[in-house]
């Protein structure tokens, strides 16, 4: 998971390395990313850890803030995820 990888290079303690575990996990669900290799996990944990960086240790407040700096939406995500799924699978088009 992108977040691990962030946090291996960083210098936080185990409250922080918590705090950004538990926000990754719930901005992964609350946005509706279950593939690992989704571009968006990177861009989420980079996000998660700059919030986290600059003082916030709610895990709640650190996801909507991380969310809300990318402008991420979950009805955006999962769209985007149905056209890349399209696209792999050869059939591109969708209903209107």
């Amino acid at each position: 998971m992108a977040i691990y990888k962030l946090i291996a290079n960083g210098s936080f303690g185990p409250d922080e390395i918590e705090v950004m575990r538990a926000a990754y996990e719930a901005a992964l669900i609350d946005v509706g990313v279950n593939d690992p290799d989704n571009p968006i996990t990177d861009l989420i944990a980079k996000s998660i850890v700059n919030v986290t960086a600059s003082g916030e240790r709610n895990p709640k407040a650190v996801m909507e803030r991380a969310l809300n700096a990318l402008g991420v939406r979950r009805s955006a995500v999962v769209e985007s995820q149905k056209d890349y799924r399209a696209a792999r699978s050869g059939s591109g088009s969708r209903a209107p």
